[in-house]
Order: structure tokens, then sequence, then C-alpha cells
């Protein structure tokens, strides 16, 4: 009972799924809808209790499966805070139909408690099975648009490569399992510490679990459902996919690659290939492929979620430069630009939105002058859209340019260069986008309305510009505390 209490956060988020279902069963067409007081008040609790949780020490949980550190609390406080924003975007949107809000809400939190589970997950065949529901609750909400038929292609394109994904990463642990009689990664840390796996076998285990994560980290190979799926679902289960499956692609990534395939290095706070073979060479490649591709194909896109769908696999390959350089320094800016991320993007999807449903097409011929006489919307795009980018001076320049300068200081001057080309293309591309959205078109049906629904996305806005501006101000202590969250991740 003792160790069920240290999972409070997730119980929470639990009873509030099965106090949403309950609910909607037993609503028969009465006007107050209760579903986003219930969702908030059970991430309410949830963020409560992760916050009490930093006062015990780190700890494994449930004979080594779960694991409970600076680390994974970071990364609980992130799944909560894109549940809060995706739930309260739900329900100040027209993109999902009333009737079928408190499902939607119900999946969402149902796959924070996968996330949540995924970042704290200290054995190899709990984070492939925590990833693995994630990617599963993400096919369903992409199902949810109102184009039925892309949002069903969609959660088909994304339930495939998910498929796939675990099956890789339950093969690696298998073979480990079978190898060394464990898959937990502090058992298995020091028993390939002290005795390096052959050559081969480190090299197809990698290989696979590479392949296995590469999928939700939305790098390289792994990347090119990323498009499709954005496109035909819903913008909030787009951000779903990108920013909340992605980051607990990357809290797994660490504790493996780290616990795997690294070893302390002689300077603290670095860390050298482990196993007689540099695999930074593959996250390399990976890398500068995720940057320069789909950079490219930002510039050739006629659909606005098809293009800020290449500016998420960008972010993901930037992230990835996090890993290779084997610094703290390096996965401190993958904290914090995870952070920063989360609400620049879903910001951004949100207002585009709102403008895909008003004009019914996310074309971006269709949707000139979409938020000329829309200062609220015009004001917040053009900030979310800039922090999405690492432009100064919001604080996501600030962890770009850290992870460039890590890069350069490893001496991945390739890899640099392709980041700067790559924030180039992109903001290229993006700001065609807006200049169309603000500037070019009629303004005819693009006045404001005055309605309560329109107040309410108001104050959502200002509640997420707010953070958003917060954050440039307050970018050193965030950063810090990135790094102090790494304080209990290596054993």
């Amino acid at each position: 009972m003792g160790e069920l209490g240290l999972l409070l956060p997730e119980v929470y988020l639990a009873a509030t799924v099965i106090g949403l279902v309950l609910g909607e069963s037993a609503h028969h067409g009465e006007r107050v809808r209760l579903v986003l007081p219930t969702a908030l008040l059970g991430i309410g609790g949830a963020l409560i209790q992760t916050i009490l949780m930093y006062r015990h020490e780190a700890a494994l949980l449930f004979g080594g499966a779960l694991s409970l550190d600076a680390f994974g609390l970071y990364f609980k406080l992130l799944f909560l805070l894109l549940a809060a924003i995706s739930v309260s975007a739900v329900c100040l949107s027209d993109e999902i139909e009333r009737s079928i809000r408190a499902e939607f809400c119900a999946l969402i939190l149902a796959g924070t408690v996968a996330l949540m589970l995924a970042a704290g997950a200290s054995n190899l065949f709990v984070a492939a099975m925590a990833l693995q529901s994630a990617g599963v609750v993400g096919s369903l909400l992409s199902g949810f648009g109102r184009q039925k038929p892309a949002a069903s292609e969609a959660g088909i394109k994304w339930l495939a490569p998910i498929a796939f994904s675990g099956a890789c990463l339950l093969f690696a642990a298998t073979t480990l399992y079978l190898r060394t009689g464990t898959a937990d990664l502090a058992e298995l840390h020091h028993l390939l510490l002290s005795a390096s796996p052959p050559g081969k076998l480190g090299i197809l285990i990698f290989a696979t679990i590479f392949m296995g994560l590469a999928i939700p980290m939305m790098v390289f190979p792994g990347n090119f459902w990323a498009i499709d799926v954005v496109q035909g679902a819903p913008s909030i289960a787009g951000v779903f996919l990108s920013a909340g499956v992605r980051a607990a692609g990357f809290a797994v990534a660490s504790r493996i690659w780290f616990a795997l395939f690294a070893q302390p290095a002689l300077e603290p706070g670095k860390w050298l290939p482990l196993g007689g073979w540099d695999w930074t060479q593959w996250l390399a490649v990976s890398a500068g492929l995720t940057l320069a591709v789909p950079a490219l194909l930002s510039i050739r896109q006629k659909n606005a979620k098809r293009l800020l769908s290449c500016v998420a696999i960008v972010e993901g390959g930037f992230l990835l430069l996090g890993l290779l350089v084997l610094e703290e320094l390096g996965l401190a800016a993958i904290l914090f630009s995870l952070l920063v991320g989360t609400v620049s993007s879903l910001g951004a999807l949100y207002v585009l939105s709102l403008s895909t449903v008003r004009l019914g097409s996310a074309e971006v011929s269709d949707l000139r002058g979409a938020l000329r006489g829309r200062p609220w919307e015009s004001v917040s795009m053009v900030c979310f859209s800039a922090s999405w980018l690492g432009l100064p001076p919001f604080a996501s320049s600030v962890a770009r340019l850290a992870l460039l300068g890590a890069a350069v200081r490893r001496e991945w001057y390739a890899l640099a260069g392709l980041g700067l080309f790559a924030m180039t293309l992109t903001a290229i591309a993006t700001g065609r986008l807006l200049l169309g959205l603000l500037v070019t078109g009629p303004a005819g049906a693009r006045a404001d309305m005055e309605g309560e629904d329109d107040r309410g996305r108001k104050v959502f806005l200002l509640a997420l510009l707010l953070p958003l501006v917060l954050s440039t101000f307050l970018a050193e202590p965030l950063l810090r505390w990135a790094s102090l969250s790494l304080r209990f991740i290596f054993w």
C-alpha cells in the first residue's frame, strides 16, 4: 500500500477518467455540462500530489518496474500541464463536437496516465507497454475529427507505426532479459558497466531500441507518419502526439541511452559511449536528416497543419542533439525545450484550429486574412509561432542556442550548420503563413464575435501567453531546475 500511495497522481487521473465516463453515461440532455471543471479538478489533484512527491527520496517501486526520481517528476508535471491545456482547448473550441467532448477529454487523461508511467519506467517491458498504451490512445484521439475519413485515416496511419515501435522495444527487452536475466535498467546498468556486451549483440540491441523509439520521438526514420497524421487528426490530438508522446519517447530514450549505452567520463557532467563503438554517429545521421528533410518540405506545403507538423519534426532534430552530445547541458536543454515547446505548439495549433473550423479548410490559400480583425488571435499566433521556432526574445531561443553550442563544443559542426539552416527555412515558411493569415485577403467574415465562448477563448489565450512571457524572464532558473531534475536519472 505504501508504494501504491506514491502513484497517487496516476490514481487521481484514473479516477477522473471514470468520473467523466460515468457522468457522460448519466447525461440526458441537461444544459449544464461539467466536463471541463471535472477534468481540471482531477488534473489539479494530480498536480498537487506530484509536487508533494518531491519530499520523498529517489526510490525504485514495484520491484524496479517504476522509479520515483526528480527526472520522472519533471515529466509528470509536464504531462499534467499538457493535459490541462488540452482539455481546456477542447472545451473552448468547436473542432470537437460537444456531444463527444467528454469522451475526448477522458481519452486525453487516460493517455496522460500512460505518459506518466512511461516517464517513470525503469524496466524495459514497462517502458514499452506504457509507450504502446499512449500510442493507442493517440490513435483513438486522431479519429475524433469532424472530417471523418481524414481523421480515420490519421488514426490508422498512427496505429501501424506505434505497433511496430512496440514490437521493436519488446524484442530488445526480451533479448536483454534472456541474455542477462533482467530487464531492470538499474541492474542492467551495473551489469554492463562491469562487462560490456559483445559488439554484434550491442549493435543489434541499440538498433532495435533506436527503431522502436524513433517513432514516438518523431526522428528519422520514424517521423514519416507525422505529417499525414497531424493533417487529418484534430489539432489537440496532433499536439498530444507531437508534444506528449514525443516527450515520453525522449524520457524513455534518456534513461535507456545513459543506462545501457553510456558510461561517465572523467569530466563531471559528461559521458562516453559504452561498448567499444561510437553509436552517437547513428544519432548524428538521424538528427541531420530530421533537421534537413522536413525543413525543405515546409517550404512546399500548401496545408497549414502540414506546415506546422514539419516545424514539430524539425524540433525533434534539435532535441536529438541534446542526446548525442552526451553532456548534462544537452539533457537539461531537452527538458527545457519540451516545457516551452508544449505551450508554444499547443497555442499555435489551437489558434489555427479556430480559423480552420470557421472557414472549413486548413489550406493556406483558404486561410488568407483569417486573423484580420481578431487582435487577440493574431498576437497570440505570432508569439506562439516565434517561440516554437526558437526565435528571440522567447525562452526557447536559449534552449536552441544551448543545443547548438553543445554540438559545436563536441565538434558536430555540420549538425550545428544544419540546425541553423532548418531554423531559417521553417521561419521563412511559417512567416509566409502568418503573413497570409494576418494581412492578405478580405476581413469580412473574420470580425470578432462578442459571445460568451469568445470571451472564454480570450482568457484562455491570455493564460497561455502569460507563462510564455514569464519564461522569457525566468529562463535561467527554469534551465537550472531542468538541470537539477537530472540528479537521479543515472545509477
